[in-house]
């Protein structure tokens, strides 16, 4: 079964792949007087995710790790200060020339040096001990161990069934110094069964993810079909959001039934849609989006949208990679001739650029939409709703979220929240 799992917000540690590989030359622990020799990580041991790590510290003897905070800081562990900027000077190159791979404007902003207890190869060197005696039935209350970049330190987590001085005791038998090892106490995840991933974006699916194809009934007899654009967590409870006029009432809460498919089973009901505000004789919201709640039984996933196989109209589900991963949200800031993208239920995925930013559109019935960006991958009626994002340089499938799709034709071609 294929896991997943998504970090979006607080610090982040990086790792990248490079094709350089070597052969870290033995380093010495000493821990209340007691010595303690840790044995050169092997080539074979080397992890593909953290051969980047092993060639920094090639270059600058005595790294730990680095990690950037959400001021774009790198910060960057180091035995030897006079190190330090040779540490900066490769990761700065790895962040330049693409072997990590991030978006323009997350490029880092500067570098703080941290004095560090251990390098990455006496870290990978008792992290590996620990895992191969996990994996040779110790340790049974083991959850989950990593090399913890932001502590500069193993982290070893359990889930409490097995005494923590237990725990210390065998970890001390491996000959691993305590120090470096974060221990921690933590809930061990459930598995959740894959869901069916049906054939056609339009088809009911037993996840409820963005870019799906759905219905609406109105109180008084209205009806039609959108997209549905992604799922928030919003007061401890799963909700999703689609265009405004995707209900009865645009700017009104009229309670709409909302359905997966046409006409399918119903996956939730209209629950939040603003009313605007007064500006002049007309009424002004600076988006046309309304909220949603899910039905009792619905499973809505956060950070999804779902993917087809082909730029160009394709309504095929791409079963081998499913989703389109949400990584970022954007706050606004668009500019002109940024690349999009966009799923709809009735045209597929679309590309295009952003032509318009902050642009006030004045819609029918005196309402006036401020604010929106528009863009040139032009929807048709039954896309409205559906989610608009970017590519965000963190891999394959990791996208920015930028809003979603609220009208057709020559002006605006495409509106986002």
């Amino acid at each position: 079964m294929n896991k997943l799992r998504v970090t979006i917000a607080g610090p982040i540690a990086l790792a990248a792949v490079v094709s350089a590989c070597r052969e870290p030359a033995p380093t010495t622990v000493v821990e209340n007087g007691s010595r303690r020799e840790a044995v050169a990580v092997k080539d074979s041991r080397i992890r593909p995710e953290e051969k980047l790590l092993f060639d920094i510290e090639a270059k600058a003897p005595g790294f730990g790790g680095f990690y950037v905070d959400g001021d774009r800081r790198v910060h960057t562990w180091m035995k030897s200060s006079g190190d330090a900027e040779l540490a900066r000077n490769a990761i700065q190159r790895a962040f330049m020339d693409g072997t990590i791979a991030v978006a323009r404007n997350s490029m880092p902003a500067s570098f703080v040096a941290e004095g560090a207890q251990y390098t990455i190869s006496e870290l990978a060197t008792w992290r590996d001990l620990i895992f191969d005696a996990v994996n040779a039935g110790q340790f049974k209350s083991a959850i989950s161990l990593d090399m913890d970049e932001r502590l500069n330190r193993v982290r070893f987590v359990v889930d409490g069934t097995q005494d923590l001085d237990d725990v210390r005791t065998e970890i001390d038998k491996l000959d691993i110094p305590l120090g470096a090892v974060s221990l921690q106490e933590g809930a061990r995840p459930k598995e959740a069964s894959a869901a069916f991933v049906p054939p056609y974006i339009t088809d009911q699916a037993d996840t409820v993810v963005g870019g799906l194809g759905i219905s609406w009934t109105g109180p008084y007899g209205a009806a039609g079909g959108c997209t549905l654009g992604f799922t928030v967590n919003k007061n401890g409870g799963a909700r999703f959001v689609t265009a405004s006029h995707c209900s009865e009432f645009t700017w009104g809460n009229d309670g709409a039934v909302m359905r997966n498919a046409a006409w399918g089973r119903q996956i939730g009901y209209e629950t939040e849609d603003p009313a605007g505000y007064f500006c002049g004789i007309r009424t002004c919201r600076g988006s046309d989006a309304n909220m949603s709640s899910y039905s009792p039984g619905i499973v809505g996933q956060v950070g999804l949208i779902a993917r087809v196989t082909a730029i160009g109209g394709s309504l095929q589900w791409n079963t081998s990679s499913p989703y389109w991963i949400v990584s970022n949200v954007a706050q606004g800031n668009m500019y002109v001739g940024q690349p999009i993208s966009r799923i709809g239920a009735v045209t597929g995925w679309t590309t295009g650029v952003v032509y318009n930013t902050c642009d006030d559109y004045f819609a029918p019935g005196n309402r006036t939409d401020t604010c929106q960006n528009d863009g040139t991958n032009g929807p048709e009626h039954g896309d409205s709703g559906g989610p608009i994002f970017f590519e965000n340089g963190l891999g394959s499938g990791y996208v920015t979220l930028a809003g979603i799709t609220v009208a057709k034709g020559g002006w605006p071609n495409s509106n986002l929240i």
